[in-house]
């Protein structure tokens, strides 16, 4: 098939430019370390050949897709590969993808339909919303874009002008795919699966193998659709790669009819190896490890610590044979991650302090201490008792204490205080000393009005 020999000549021209190169000289290349080092190994013609078979299988790459992108004129290119709306859900695969933003046809601005190619391979489980992979990956290019367009609407931008805090250097970064498909003169987002890979479970060097294939097959299709931006475009990103991918693309392929968006090539690109850690564990073993943690928080969260050889000892009883360190990576990962619902052990303790952080400032707004900030600039709450002369922490401790906020006061509200046997009252000079100053930011206060911290919805709630 045509698209194959294209395919394949796009890939022997990377493990070419590879072979230019030494562990000492890739910093002067399109590839990073670990993949350069992975491709060096992979060089001969019979790993080729088994790369080959790999990505042209045709469980991975449809007859559909090469036929589609083995024509001569592209000029339908957006149908022939039967796209989907960004709006539909998406799959739960691993993959490398298309997505296209289509302009409108009386635009006077946009001259042509954009394109962005990408890889879609967080291998991450998550129970919020049990996605990963292209329906994570989608979900994420669309809630992105419609905050740029909501930005913009805000802010009434004009169409051709970019937000400059959103592209000078240092600020918040943001995809350039995202600032160009955002474009009030897009009308349609859409999206086609171009390779999608099993899902693979196993261990962490065979992962890296996936990962390096992958981040190859995402090159190969960057450089064969023609997503990179112009050369001549201050976007491209030469010492990443855009340039090489431009100069390597076949002459005899047909030219794009859109806008490419890719400024960089991912081969030049740190690897991100999401989920290493997860995949070892089956979706039926992390529920019934975060199970276990509400099901016996009493025991699993201690007072300084998890109590790791309960939890251990539990999941054994329960089929889940794992080590005290498999247990521990896995909760360090899912704790990290404010979608997966599991509370970890500081968070817990800190949601036990909340009952007391609404108290004091609902002591401090009855007894008429607080007063609100002076004017617009002034970002502060004050207690102007306080603010007269220098107060250290024992004085604080005791003036809170002269206006009745101590630990009889607490339980009188069901807040139990346990102090110490050293000090009863250290609590109260720690506890005001520590989080008082905190709370009397504009931005702080105004928040705390609930007796309990309530979590608004995830955003990957929209992923379902």
């Amino acid at each position: 098939m045509r698209s194959d020999r294209w395919y394949v000549e796009i890939l022997d021209s990377l493990f070419e430019e590879a072979s230019k190169y030494t562990r000492y000289t890739t910093n002067d290349g399109p590839f990073t370390k670990i993949l350069w080092r992975w491709m060096s190994e992979n060089s001969q013609k019979t790993s080729r050949q088994a790369i080959l078979q790999i990505l042209l299988h045709p469980h991975i790459r449809s007859f559909r897709v090469r036929a589609a992108l083995g024509k001569l004129n592209w000029q339908s290119l957006f149908s022939d590969l039967d796209s989907e709306s960004l709006d539909k859900e998406v799959p739960n695969v691993v993959a490398t993808y298309f997505l296209q933003g289509r302009r409108r046809p009386d635009s006077p601005v946009l001259q042509a339909n954009m394109g962005y190619c990408g890889k879609a391979g967080a291998l991450t489980f998550r129970i919020s919303s049990g996605d990963f992979g292209a329906r994570r990956r989608m979900c994420q290019h669309r809630e992105e874009i419609q905050r740029i367009r909501e930005k913009k609407a805000r802010k009434k931008l004009e169409p051709s002008i970019v937000p400059e805090e959103e592209t000078a250097l240092g600020k918040r970064r943001v995809l350039w795919a995202h600032l160009r498909l955002a474009h009030k003169h897009i009308d349609g987002l859409s999206y086609c699966l171009l390779s999608v890979f099993p899902f693979l479970e196993g261990h962490d060097r065979l992962l890296v193998q996936f990962h390096c294939l992958l981040t190859l097959a995402e090159a190969i299709d960057i450089i064969y659709l023609g997503t990179l931006v112009d050369i001549h475009s201050t976007q491209v990103a030469k010492r990443w790669g855009g340039e090489f991918g431009l100069r390597i693309r076949p002459r005899s392929m047909p030219r794009p009819g859109f806008e490419g968006l890719n400024r960089a090539l991912p081969t030049r690109q740190d690897m991100p190896l999401y989920g290493l850690g997860r995949v070892n564990w089956s979706p039926d073993e992390i529920i019934t490890v975060m199970h276990l943690f509400r099901r016996h928080e009493s025991k699993v969260y201690g007072a300084s610590e998890i109590h790791w050889d309960f939890v251990e000892e539990e999941l054994r009883k329960n089929g889940v044979d794992k080590t005290i360190a498999q247990i521990k990576s896995l909760y360090k990962e899912l704790a990290e991650d404010p979608e997966s619902g599991l509370e970890s052990w500081r968070s817990r303790r800190y949601k036990h302090k909340w009952l007391k952080i609404y108290h004091l400032k609902t002591f401090l707004e009855e007894r008429q201490l607080v007063s609100p900030p002076r004017d617009e600039k002034d970002n502060y709450y004050h207690i102007p008792a306080l603010e007269d002369g220098v107060v250290t922490f024992p004085q604080l401790q005791g003036f809170l204490q002269q206006h009745g906020y101590g630990a009889d006061e607490l339980a009188a509200h069901g807040i139990v205080v346990r102090p110490t046997e050293i000090a009863p009252h250290v609590w109260l000079q720690s506890f005001g000393a520590r989080i008082l100053p905190a709370m009397l930011s504009k931005e702080v206060w105004e928040q705390i009005e609930r007796k309990s911290i309530v979590c608004e919805q995830s955003s990957s709630e929209c992923c379902r």
